[in-house]
């Protein structure tokens, strides 16, 4: 887990920076179910190494929030400017970082795409909190203190 490995190598006393370089990738086709299920593993790992800072990740959510703002607000004018601003602020951020900052060409071609995918994310974000099995190739797992795995049979 990249996590523990910069945690640990900065208990150390080594300095962890990060890359200047891009890394990029080509993903496999995977089935819808085995991304939830990584998805899952990453924000119960996360949960558990950092709670506090998974806690706070809910300002992220703002795709959402700002849904159920809208929703608490009986769709007022005011629950639609939250929604409009929020949304138009996401999508854009989305372009400059993918399309101005990494020139990323598909950018613009699945931009819309953002808002099922902050949905998602939230989704996961959620079903994250409760728990604390993971699945991982194959084999089921329980987080303990510390991000250890411990088999479960």
């Amino acid at each position: 887990d990249d996590f523990q490995l910069g945690n640990l190598s900065h208990r150390l006393g080594y300095q962890v920076v990060l890359s200047p370089y891009i890394v990029e990738h080509i993903l496999a086709k995977v089935k819808l179910i085995d991304l939830f299920d990584r998805q899952i593993r990453w924000a119960r790992v996360v949960k558990v190494e950092r709670f506090w800072g998974y806690l706070g990740l809910i300002f992220t959510q703002g795709t959402v929030t700002s849904l159920v703002f809208l929703f608490l607000t009986h769709f007022s004018i005011y629950g639609q400017l939250v929604v409009l601003i929020t949304w138009s602020i996401r999508l854009l951020m989305a372009y400059i970082i993918g399309e101005i900052l990494f020139k990323d060409s598909l950018t613009k071609k699945h931009l819309i795409w953002i808002f099922l995918r902050d949905i998602f994310d939230f989704i996961v974000w959620t079903i994250g909190f409760f728990g604390n099995s993971i699945q991982w190739r194959g084999q089921r797992f329980k987080l303990i203190g510390n991000g250890r795995l411990v088999i479960v049979n």
